[in-house]
């Protein structure tokens, strides 16, 4: 198994952190409207 380029290990930390922002907004929307 090669090791993972630097610029991938970047990408997906980058989508993992994107995807944790996206479920955080998420909830907060759903809680909004919950009221």
């Amino acid at each position: 198994m090669p090791e993972p380029s630097p610029e991938f290990e970047e990408a997906i930390d980058w989508s993992a952190r994107a995807a944790r922002a996206l479920r955080e907004v998420k909830a907060r929307r759903q809680e909004l409207e919950d009221g």
